[in-house]
Formats: structure tokens, sequence, C-alpha cells
């Protein structure tokens, strides 16, 4: 799954934006307000249908609840989230002419949900002429704050596939619906270089259903490039104050410098997350190779950087 399309509206940095015609590797310019605005808003799309990648994505806004984490409400979807701080929100939200994010999608399905979605199609007719316009689905998703900016309302507008409208409320909306977009959260990673891709490593590691993951992160690593260097096989081991660190043979991953260090942590988000897309502030072109052939880990990536080529910007309505 990726997206071919977005509309933003309502971001403080970025009230209106709209961009098409998306491929696998979109280079967005900055970093700025406006590519992180763009960030945030495709974040809060995808997040918005599991309460704990809403909450981590309005921490990371600063909208914090009295325990910390924000208050995420809402029986199969998050419907509500609610926080103390007016003040942080405001940095988010453009107040004119109402304080509402708003955010279009299109995405094209993988072959995998295409494949599911035909296979609905013999309990819904209306799937069969939907589907046979392709695999594309479009969605609309508005968050809503109040008065006080201290609570959010989520909604999910619009769910269409090829021209075919689908009830989106919860009695009304088909399982099918609910599946896919259960989906989505885990579909995008936002790359943090601050993770600990030493625990990700260890995880991936011992885990029957990710050891995969974990031998291609450790081969993506061997190549020598300009950029980063790292000779020998990338390990997670057990320090002696029971810690998880990273080693490169016989020496620890750091002696080879932040370069490297960063680029064993780009290649966790990118094999070890289990996203489609992968968003990252880099001008490592490295990390484009990710979406190229057949078994790629990647749907696609967007990569923030001086000369990016889709430039946000506020356009008129």
């Amino acid at each position: 799954m990726y997206v071919t399309a977005l509309t933003v509206r309502g971001m403080r940095d970025l009230p209106h934006f709209q961009a098409s015609g998306l491929g696998r590797v979109v280079t967005v310019r900055g970093p700025s307000p406006q590519s992180t605005a763009l960030g945030d808003a495709l974040a809060f799309a995808m997040a918005a249908f599991d309460a704990e990648a809403l909450a981590a994505l309005l921490t990371r806004w600063g909208l914090k609840g009295e325990e910390g984490t924000p208050d995420v409400d809402g029986e199969i979807f998050p419907s509500h989230a609610g926080w103390v701080d007016a003040e942080s929100a405001e940095l988010v939200v453009d107040p004119r002419p109402h304080a509402s994010i708003r955010v279009d999608l299109r995405l094209s399905l993988d072959p995998p949900l295409f494949g599911r979605l035909r296979a609905e199609a013999a309990r819904e007719p209306k799937l069969v002429t939907a589907l046979s316009q392709g695999a594309e689905v479009e969605l609309t998703i508005t968050g809503l704050f109040n008065k006080s900016r201290t609570a959010l309302a989520i909604n999910l507008d619009r769910f269409q596939v090829g021209d075919q409208r689908f009830p989106t409320t919860e009695k009304e909306r088909p399982l099918w619906m609910t599946q896919v977009l259960q989906e989505l959260p885990g579909r995008l990673a936002v790359h943090d270089p601050a993770q600990n891709a030493a625990e990700m490593a260890l995880f991936a590691m011992t885990s029957r259903a990710k050891h995969g993951q974990f031998t291609a992160w450790q081969d993506s690593l061997m190549a020598k490039t300009a950029r980063a260097t790292t000779p020998g096989r990338i390990r997670p081991v057990l320090t002696t104050d029971g810690q998880v660190g990273l080693m490169a043979d016989d020496r620890a991953l750091r002696s080879w410098g932040q370069a490297a260090q960063d680029r064993a942590s780009l290649s966790a988000t990118v094999h070890l997350s289990g996203a489609d897309i992968v968003w990252a502030e880099s001008a490592d072109k490295w990390l484009d190779r990710w979406v190229e052939g057949d078994g790629s880990p990647l749907e696609q990536v967007w990569r923030v950087c001086n000369r990016g080529e889709l430039v946000p910007e506020n356009q008129p309505l």
C-alpha cells in the first residue's frame, strides 16, 4: 500500500496543500515547518484508527494529559482525544476559519489486500463494480478541535473504492472496511533517529516470525558506501550493565562513526518496523533502493531533504 495523492487542510504551518501523481519515492523539500506539517498530517491520517498510535502522535505534538499521555477514547476506533495544554494545540492547528484538520488520501492497494477485497466482493456486489475501476481507495479523515483546544473529535468522513462510496458510521460500516482501516496505523513508520535500533534488532533476532527481517537488516548494512562503511556483520549484544548495544564483528558499532550508527538506525526503520511507507528526514539516497524490485521491504519512501522535488507550501483554496 502507498499514497498516490493527498490533500491537507487546517495545519497551522500548512493550511492547504494538495499533491497528486505521487510515486514510490517522494522527496520533500525541507526540513521546514511546512514539511513537518505535511508529515504530521500524513501521520494523523494513518494513526487515526488505533488508540496507541494516535496517543503517540499527539504526545509527539506536545498534547499531553495529566498523567503524561493524552486520553484517547473510542470503541473500535478512536473517536475523541483530550489533553491539558491548549497552547501546544494552537501550534498545530490553523484556527481559521475553524480549528480542524482534514486529510484526504488516495491509497494504492497492495496485491494481498486487493485480493482480500476481491474475495469480499462475493458478499458485497457493490465492491465488484468498485474494484473493476482499479486498486485504489480514497479516505477523508477529520480532526475537530474544541474551543478550548484541549480535545479533538476524530471522524472518518469518506471511504471510497473507485467511484463507489461506502457507509462509514460504526453501525453501518462493513466488516471488511473495519479490517482495512485497522491495518493503516502499521503501514506508516516515521523514522526517529533517537530510536533504539539495538533493541529492535534484538527483538527481531529472537522472534520466530521476524527473524527474516533481522537477517535482511544485517544484509542491508554489509555494503560499503562513501556515506557509511561498516565492515563485518552487525548484531545486537548484551552489555555488562544489561543494556543492548550493536557490534560490528569484534568492535562496537560506534567505532565506525556516527554515519554508521545513523545508517543502522535508518535500516531498522526500513526492515524491522514492518511498515510499507517510511517518512524520514534524510539526504541519504540509499533509502530509495528499498522500494525497488520484487520482495522489497517498502512500498513507498517519503524523504525530506534540501533538494526535494515536492515543495510543501500553502496553496489558495
